[in-house]
């Protein structure tokens, strides 16, 4: 078995991550055969690890989010050959803000309201972005094409009961803002 180790750092859009335990992700190598090898956490500033060569997608998820490290829970953003030449990585984790302006209010019953949530088209991840009575969403969030989804929380009468409406489409691979 022919194995490197890799060592590096994990950056968060061109950026150190937070050094908090309260606004991290981890950052893993997934094998084509489903295998996982952690690389390190995104509030480390760096890692070393030995890892069979192969060919991996580079992965994040979220362990705890906060207002910088995407809120992903399992993306993968790029992919990686290991072997022996491969040794020094600069892993960044690409991203974006997403901002959604606008309080929707159903009825006037203050318990009349959805959630809203962002869906990666490929991985099917979900990212809670907040509800329909805060008057600006935003989250943090892995570049890529998303479905926005609605999903009633709580209703009397006027709030739409639907589970899980796909609302629009988007790739969101800038910042972005909805009005």
């Amino acid at each position: 078995m022919r194995s490197t180790v890799l060592s590096g750092v994990i950056l968060i859009g061109g950026e150190p991550g937070p050094v908090s335990a309260y606004d991290s992700g981890r950052v893993f190598l997934r094998g084509v055969d489903g295998d996982q090898v952690l690389l390190g956490l995104t509030r480390e500033p760096s890692f070393s690890r030995r890892v069979l060569h192969g060919t991996y997608d580079v992965c994040y998820a979220v362990e705890s989010a906060g207002a910088s490290a995407p809120r992903n829970g399992d993306v993968c953003f790029d992919s990686l050959t290991v072997d022996a030449s491969t040794s020094e990585l600069k892993i960044d984790v690409p991203r974006v803000m997403v901002s959604i302006s606008g309080a929707q209010r159903f009825g006037s019953g203050p318990l009349d309201r959805g959630q809203i949530y962002l869906r990666h088209l490929i991985s099917g991840d979900e990212i809670f972005v907040g509800t329909t009575d805060q008057p600006v969403l935003a989250a943090p969030v892995v570049p890529g094409p998303y479905w926005l989804v609605y999903r009633v929380e709580h209703a009397t009468k006027d709030a739409p009961r639907n589970q899980n409406a796909l609302l629009s489409c988007h790739d969101l691979s800038m910042e972005w803002r909805r009005r």
